[in-house]
């Protein structure tokens, strides 16, 4: 019997595809402004690292950041780019981003506020030579996402390691809410739903995508398991912010030895690029 796989429909089931579209989802980023700019802060340097990846880059290139959030790509892209256009559904990330713009002394960022469901390139904001998203609705869809730049495309994603195949504690490929109720959102595990599900749609619509990766070791020492969560997530936002199965994941990694406790962070962020010129729509 031949079998073979529909990419498209995978593509359906990632974390982006079984995600509320609508306004009200979209609004919902603004509660989490201050917590994803503390993610931001824990990142360090990793957006300029990325960044310095993105090699088809220019200075005379206009770049679109989707998802753009309190501007871990935004910032260093405007430092390379004549002009960075920053989307995002959520007002309150927009203005992080906008004062840190300000204090940097960076003027060509141009915010746009806005639900990537309901907009269409070229009539909600300009196409871009360049575009670009991490953590963001776009890659619901790459093929649409393409229609945004006109010279090249970027696209990551973090890549779980295989220890953390039931990270988020999944029960099915959707974990529908009447399989696991205790679920906020659908999020099918990240070694699933990686880089490959785009890298071949891309493919088979004709481009030739490369991948690159960034990738951080950070380790930690402390005195007990709890001071080495303190210093991977400072300050703790409070109970809950932070995924129980993530804290356990942590928890299970951390070694002792003479009463010192050491855990080692390995970070992989995929950075998918392929030129948007060679997709047949």
């Amino acid at each position: 019997m031949k079998r073979w796989l529909n990419w498209r429909e995978i593509e359906k089931m990632n974390v982006w595809g079984v995600r509320r579209k609508d306004r009200e989802e979209a609004l919902r980023w603004d509660a989490g402004a201050g917590q994803w700019e503390q993610r931001a802060r824990r990142e360090g340097d990793a957006g300029e690292r990325q960044v310095r990846l993105m090699t088809r880059l220019r200075p005379e290139y206009t770049v679109l950041d989707v998802g753009c959030g309190t501007g871990p790509l935004s910032l260093p892209l405007a430092r390379r780019a004549k002009k960075v256009y920053a989307l995002d559904s959520s007002q309150a990330m927009l203005n992080i981003l906008m004062e840190k713009a300000r204090s940097q002394g960076l003027s060509n960022i141009v915010p746009i506020l806005g639900n990537w469901y309901e907009m269409e390139p070229g009539r909600d904001f300009p196409i871009c030579d360049i575009a670009a998203a991490r953590h963001a609705p776009c890659q619901s869809d790459i093929l649409g996402f393409s229609k945004a730049a006109s010279q090249y495309c970027y696209s990551l994603w973090n890549v779980a390691p295989l220890e953390e195949e039931n990270y988020h504690e999944n029960p099915g490929v959707l974990s529908a809410p009447g399989e696991n109720p205790g679920r906020i959102y659908n999020e099918p595990n990240g070694r699933l739903f990686g880089f490959h599900v785009h890298f071949n749609i891309l493919y088979d619509a004709g481009a030739n995508p490369e991948v690159k990766y960034d990738i951080e070791r950070k380790d930690y020492v402390g005195h007990s398991p709890e001071e080495i969560l303190n210093q991977i997530f400072p300050p703790l936002p409070g109970p809950g912010c932070i995924p129980e199965a993530l804290l356990k994941q942590i928890r299970s990694e951390i070694r002792e030895k003479g009463g010192v406790f050491y855990y080692q962070m390995v970070r992989r962020v995929s950075i998918l690029g392929w030129n948007p010129q060679d997709i047949t729509f």
